[in-house]
């Protein structure tokens, strides 16, 4: 069985076409990992399986070059300094209406919600999800850091006690 990947879940590809030039793009970078993913409830089952990952959420009606880039670079850091720890999904949410009910669903999401004052995680900013055993723990905009390397050191801040017990055993 084929777990290539940061998931540790065998890769699901999917059977609809990649219809424009951000999907070819991203699928160019890599494999598995990297795939732009439009069967979103495969690609967060393989995320919620993961024991830590980062989604980046895409909709294609939105600017989302800069933070496309951002998050594959931050991913391909990543990847390099913590080795299969860290599992990475660029998810295509363009279709899905209805307030994103995958991430909703999704156990913390509601809790940081409230602790935000009940305002929406979700902007259409290619935020990212941050996923510790299943449990989101922090939802960003990428914009808000200035390169990969102050995201690797958000993600260290939040992973920390999970990285730590990884890299361990």
């Amino acid at each position: 069985m084929n777990t290539n990947g940061s998931c540790g879940v065998p890769p699901q590809q999917s059977d609809r076409p990649a219809g424009n030039e951000i999907h070819r793009e991203v699928q160019e970078l890599n494999s598995d990992a990297f795939n732009i993913r439009t069967d979103i409830d495969a690609a967060m089952g393989e995320a919620t399986a993961a024991k830590l990952s980062v989604l980046f959420v895409h909709v294609s009606w939105a600017p989302m070059n800069r933070q496309r880039d951002l998050f594959l670079r931050f991913a391909a850091v990543c990847k390099n300094k913590y080795p299969g720890v860290i599992c990475f999904r660029y998810i295509d949410f363009t279709d899905v209406s209805g307030d994103y009910p995958q991430l909703f669903s999704l156990p913390g999401w509601a809790e940081l919600r409230q602790q935000r004052g009940g305002d929406a995680l979700i902007h259409g900013y290619g935020e990212l999800v941050w996923m510790d055993h299943g449990d989101v723990v922090h939802v960003e905009r990428p914009l808000n850091y200035k390169d990969e390397t102050e995201l690797i050191a958000k993600t260290d801040s939040l992973f920390s006690m999970s990285i730590g017990t990884q890299q361990t055993g």
